[in-house]
């Protein structure tokens, strides 16, 4: 067999990508279940892990209804480069192209819920502006909603327009409370 491990690389950050650019591909686990994505952030730098934060609200026929949750997931591709590209660790850990994610669940306090997405809802922003930007590595941010008849996805860069200066703070807000709230667990 011969090996193309920049191919590889490149499948696996493929099959990362397309689970993490679409929440509802998660594996559905038995606290999720009942549960329905309505929001999610994310912050992809370019040489350490990516983190997104998926909000889930329960599914309205659930009676009591349980809290919300946020799924914290985590891309690992630091280790999955080093598992295919070094090879004590492939040996070791497998040659395999699945991802590794690390994945944390927590609860939110629906009204707190509620005010997240009330306080995006009235952000307004120009969609369309002037890509001036120019760079290589940085980090790369967004916000989608997952509604069932009207979605939303927002991509910006480390340096971001200044037309998005007020989507931006709220974003930075989340962001602070997210890894306070993922800290804790």
């Amino acid at each position: 067999m011969i090996e193309n491990r920049e191919k590889e690389w490149q499948q696996l950050q493929s099959n990362a990508s397309q689970i993490l650019d679409n929440p509802k591909l998660l594996p559905i686990d038995e606290k999720t279940k009942n549960f329905i994505p309505i929001l999610h952030l994310w912050i992809s730098p370019t040489f350490t892990p990516e983190k997104h934060w998926i909000f889930y609200k329960p599914q309205s026929q659930i009676n009591p209804q349980p809290k919300p949750l946020i799924k914290q997931v985590i891309w690992k591709k630091t280790e999955d480069f080093k598992r295919l590209n070094e090879p004590l660790v492939g040996i070791k850990e497998g040659f395999h192209l699945e991802p590794t994610f690390e994945i944390k669940l927590a609860e939110i306090e629906l009204e707190k819920l509620i005010k997240i997405i009330v306080n995006l809802a009235k952000i307004s922003l120009p969609p369309f502006i002037k890509d001036e930007i120019l760079g290589l590595d940085g980090e790369h941010f967004g916000i989608e909603t997952l509604g069932n008849y009207h979605n939303a996805r927002v991509i910006w860069w480390s340096s971001f327009p200044k037309e998005w200066k007020e989507l931006i703070n709220w974003f930075e807000k989340k962001r602070i409370f997210l890894e306070e709230k993922f800290s804790e667990n």
